[in-house]
């Protein structure tokens, strides 16, 4: 998991750039602190979608269009 930096905040780093653990992690994080903020969920889980898939690619040795 990754680790907090500062006053516990998580690293800034984008979405698109997030491996399928670390989406993860923020999801779990978000429903903490935010479990009524239903489109961050949601953009979060198509961005978990989106990185599992890529992942799955890159392991199958597939290039995959993000």
């Amino acid at each position: 998991m990754a680790t907090t930096t500062g006053e516990g905040r998580w690293p800034a780093k984008p979405l698109a750039a997030m491996t399928a653990a670390e989406l993860t992690a923020a999801q779990e994080e978000l429903a903490r602190i935010a479990p009524e903020d239903t489109a961050l969920h949601l953009a979060l889980r198509a961005e978990l979608v989106r990185a599992v898939l890529a992942e799955a690619a890159d392991a199958a040795g597939e290039l995959v269009a993000t």
